[in-house]
């Protein structure tokens, strides 16, 4: 081995926690522990549709980052000897926080142009149009 790169340390850029998530339950879990995290979703289910109530209109994989995201059972944002996590996002940014873990924001680049424009916006007169 070279020790041209002797200094190398491992680093992750977490582009979606979310995808993340789903491929962690689907590939990473046994078919016991998949089961007993897909019952109480499913009761949560069953409840919405015999009382018409929804508390929320609550997919399986959001169901999943609440499971994975805002109860302790087990770090799984941990992995391996990462060094640095660098996001794409503040959301990621703020799951990572919320877990313990550093992590720095790195983003596309945006041009200055695009924050002055968007300081002139006025909500108001805002339209929900995607370009």
């Amino acid at each position: 081995m070279s020790t041209k790169y002797s200094n190398i340390q491992k680093g992750l850029w977490w582009l979606s926690i979310d995808n993340y998530l789903k491929h962690r339950f689907v590939n990473k879990n046994n078919r016991i522990i998949q089961i007993l995290i897909k019952i109480p979703h499913k009761i949560y289910v069953l409840f919405s549709r015999i009382t018409s109530f929804q508390f929320k209109n609550i997919t399986f994989f959001k169901y999943l980052k609440f499971i994975y995201i805002n109860l302790s059972l087990y770090n799984v944002f941990r992995i391996g000897n990462i060094k640095v996590n660098l996001v794409h996002s503040k959301y990621q940014f703020n799951v990572l926080k919320s877990k313990k873990i550093k992590s720095v924001y790195l983003s596309d680049y945006i041009r200055d142009e695009y924050f002055k424009k968007s300081r002139t916006i006025l909500l108001k007169e805002k339209k929900n149009i995607i370009c």
